[in-house]
């Protein structure tokens, strides 16, 4: 009975299991200084990402006067969250999660958010492809902040077909998803 009971004091005592990231910790991180929300409100579409959860293929963001309003279609449903701009190109999700915006292109047409921690990247796009110039601009900002690019996951029966990108497991995610939400 000893023990058991010093057994479960050493568990209790563990360190907590290290949280999966996807970049290298000893590089910065930087976001973008002149992120507009404006800019990025609309419809985004996830191309790839870096992350161990299920991906949310859709992302519908509004401005409104708390800030941003950020809608998701994921594997598990719908998701809604608030977010405040916590600094330059820096959001504070009302869930807690931080998010950065590390990369907007000059037409507001692809982008890369991410956590802070390496944990998340999305690449997203407001179409359902990405124009090859792009998609060679966002590798190149992941991995300038340190992002293992060669882990990235595209989602399933998009039209990608991009080189060094890995297929996403099948799921219910298909075109019917993308057209008519």
């Amino acid at each position: 009975m000893r023990g058991l009971l010093l057994l479960g004091l050493l568990v209790a005592c563990a360190p907590a299991a290290p949280t999966a990231t996807f970049r290298d910790p000893g590089v910065t991180i930087a976001s973008k200084a002149d992120f507009d929300p404006a800019g990025f409100a609309g419809r985004w579409y996830e191309i790839a990402h870096l992350s161990d959860a299920a991906p949310c293929p859709v992302l519908d963001v509004t401005v409104t006067a708390a800030g941003l309003l950020m809608e998701e279609l994921c594997a598990e449903g719908r998701r809604s969250r608030g977010a405040t701009l916590a600094g330059p190109g820096r959001l504070a999700l009302s869930d807690g999660t931080a998010l950065l915006i590390l990369w907007i292109d000059a037409d507001n047409r692809t982008a890369i958010v991410a956590s802070p921690d390496g944990g998340i990247a999305r690449i997203l796009d407001r179409g359902t492809d990405v124009a090859e110039d792009r998609w060679q601009a966002a590798l190149d900002v992941l991995e300038f902040n340190g992002f293992r690019t060669e882990a990235l996951i595209g989602l399933p029966r998009q039209p990608v077909a991009l080189d060094n990108i890995r297929s996403g497991s099948e799921s219910m995610f298909d075109a019917r998803f993308y057209h008519g939400l």
